[in-house]
């Protein structure tokens, strides 16, 4: 019995629901989706192996959709991680295949299992303040909130459904406390600082349940903005969750080191030397990269893995507050029709992953090249227009004979960069539903390792 908390027991589970729901995944595999937005990640399972299992499942499910998913493909993904042998071999897959009535009663079997971790993760967070309590620190406040806030995270204190009297949004909702801070202080932000003043003063900083689409040409520069924005946040510590669709957990690594360190790493091996100042700054970055609050999910992506991995980071030590998806285009599940497919990604987005998890989301877009206005060339451009919050443009431009700020194509965009370490831009606010609108001057510096910089109004060299 631990002297601490005076409990010496097994904290709840139901092993033969966890059984049941990953030979139900096996036997019926197009469930995925659907008990993936139940809530389910592998962290969700009390035994290893059945949480080994449905990790393997689901990246099978990746790869080849629900066609390519059964006993033998999940076995061979687990013995590719070195994990089969341990969990029981392809016979224990089997047993408990044999074992299951129906796999209908997978979304029940399911429930139960989500239900069970969340009681664990209550217990665990429980027993960590526990523990801190004992030790009897001097901020009593501080403890009280870290355990209140540690329940709140666990899920323990959401109610279910999504209505609310109005009495309830003024003092569950916080509405009453966002206005009297509102009144005490004007200039503070509803939501977290982009780290870029004349931005944060359009879109009252990246809230909670928004949605915020970030779009460019291609090569124009949108997924370095998206993370030079997660440079920007980390200095205010806001934990944030990346999905990269194009770029290995290597690269984003490899560029926000460079981006962090000021350095630029072409110039350095045109040079075929770094000097000593460069080598500290990497260094240093490196240092700076590793303590990040960023988790980087790599690869092909479906909104059934995107919302399970944002749940499952948000129930971890790491935490998620800001999520970025780099690029939305590349998110799907192959429909013959795109655009209907498109069309049901962006509300997924915006009320079960924004709201329904309560984050700040920024999309990436591509935008096709041509004539007529930007919001036209957004892909899909209703879809993203209806289900976004603030719609941004990043736009290459220049200094006219006459001193005005002309828009390059992308032709004259690439020639420009060929040429030049600063390339001159606007961040476009073209629809913000709660703001004004307008644009953020910036300058992108190579020289800095790819850094947008504010640019004053008016300004340029």
């Amino acid at each position: 019995m631990s002297a601490a908390t005076g409990i010496d027991r097994l904290p709840p589970f139901d092993g033969e629901a966890e059984d049941a729901v990953i030979a139900s995944l096996l036997v019926q595999p197009e469930r995925i989706p659907e008990i993936v937005g139940l809530g389910l990640t592998p962290g969700s399972f009390f035994h290893e192996p059945n949480g080994w299992a449905f990790e393997a499942a689901l990246a099978v499910y990746e790869q080849s959709g629900s066609a390519g998913v059964n006993a033998i493909t999940v076995a061979s993904e687990m013995a590719r991680v070195d994990r089969l042998e341990a969990a029981g071999g392809q016979t224990w897959l089997h047993g408990i295949i044999r074992e299951l009535a129906t796999a209908e009663g997978a979304p029940y079997y399911a429930g139960i299992v989500e239900r069970t971790a969340r009681y664990r993760r209550l217990i665990h967070m429980l027993s960590s303040g526990l523990q801190l309590a004992y030790t009897a620190p001097e901020d009593y406040e501080a403890v009280t909130r870290r355990i209140v806030e540690g329940v709140m995270r666990t899920g323990a204190g959401r109610v279910s459904g999504r209505s609310a009297t109005t009495s309830e949004t003024l003092t569950d909702g916080g509405l009453a406390g966002w206005i009297e801070g509102h009144m005490e202080d004007p200039r503070r932000l509803g939501g977290v600082s982009t780290g870029y003043p004349d931005l944060d003063d359009m879109v009252d900083g990246l809230q909670v349940g928004n949605v915020y689409t970030l779009a460019a040409e291609t090569s124009a520069g949108k997924s370095l903005m998206a993370h030079n924005l997660i440079r920007k946040l980390s200095d205010a510590g806001v934990p944030m969750l990346l999905f990269s669709t194009e770029m290995s957990q290597k690269a984003v690594g490899r560029r926000m080191v460079y981006l962090e360190a000021g350095v630029d790493p072409v110039a350095a091996r045109r040079r075929g030397a770094y000097t000593t100042g460069e080598r500290d700054a990497v260094r240093e970055a490196m240092t700076w990269y590793d303590a990040l609050p960023l988790t980087v999910y790599s690869g092909p992506l479906s909104f059934a893995a995107l919302l399970g991995e944002v749940r499952r980071v948000k129930a971890s030590k790491t935490g998620c507050q800001v999520v970025f998806v780099d690029h939305v285009d590349h998110v799907g599940g192959g429909a013959q029709n795109r655009v209907q497919e498109l069309e049901a990604l962006m509300r997924d987005l915006k009320t079960r992953l924004a709201l329904g998890e309560e984050v700040a989301l920024v999309v990436v877009s591509h935008m096709s090249r041509g004539l007529g206005g930007k919001m036209g060339r957004l892909k899909n451009s209703s879809a993203k227009e209806q289900d976004s919050d603030v719609v941004m443009f990043l736009q290459p431009v220049r200094r006219g004979d006459n001193g005005e700020w002309v828009e390059l194509s992308q032709d004259e965009a690439a020639l420009e960069k060929a040429r030049a370490t600063r390339l001159f831009y606007r961040l476009e606010v073209f629809k913000n539903r709660e703001g004004s609108t307008g644009f953020v001057p910036l300058m992108l510096s190579w020289e800095s390792g790819g850094r947008f910089d504010p640019l004053a109004r008016g300004g340029g060299e």
